[in-house]
């Protein structure tokens, strides 16, 4: 896969939520909650950056960050539901964009520890923002449709890193997928 087609890939997956973007076309709680990482992109390249850097992990590792992700998301959302308010949240999740982009830009390895602790804190301003999105949805199905799509989004952004070799060219991928997320964090922090 070569730079051109991975920018495409991400051009595609991004604009797919503008498809779904107006109201009146979720029918339920579970599918508004499931469609709402998939139509942010703060959400969406955050969450695939984090599937893609958990590939470099070895064994159980690799599925460390993703489980961490979905479960931090979802105490980030009972956070809300209890009232508690995070300010700054849309600078934080921004913020946390540009973190998590140069980290895989960077194809540094840190301690997988320490990965699933910046993940967890990413996770729960992510949770917290899902919660305050949410609307007049059921919060269980809400909640386990966005946290079923967070799942589903780092497994692809696993899957992704498989196909990507470990060749010049697919770490090359990387870097830009990296910068991507990290440009699009600055972006929204300039906003």
């Amino acid at each position: 896969m070569n730079d051109r087609q991975l920018a495409l890939g991400i051009a595609l997956i991004a604009a797919c939520g503008v498809a779904v973007a107006h109201p009146g076309h979720l029918g339920g709680s579970l599918l508004a909650g499931f469609a709402h990482p998939l139509l942010g992109a703060d959400h969406l390249l955050s969450m695939l950056a984090v599937g893609v850097y958990a590939a470099q992990g070895k064994g159980r590792a690799r599925l460390a960050l993703p489980v961490v992700f979905v479960l931090a998301m979802l105490g980030g959302a009972a956070i809300a539901a209890l009232g508690i308010a995070m300010p700054w949240l849309e600078q934080g999740i921004a913020a946390s964009m540009i973190v998590l982009g140069l980290l895989l830009a960077s194809a540094v390895r840190v301690h997988v520890a320490a990965v699933a602790l910046l993940v967890g804190v990413v996770a729960v301003l992510h949770g917290h923002a899902h919660y305050i999105e949410m609307g007049h949805q059921s919060i269980v199905a809400y909640a386990a449709g966005f946290g079923a799509a967070a799942g589903a989004i780092q497994a692809a952004g696993l899957l992704l890193s498989r196909w990507l070799p470990g060749s010049r060219a697919g770490r090359r991928s990387k870097r830009v997928l990296g910068g991507v997320v990290a440009l699009s964090g600055a972006a929204l922090l300039a906003g």
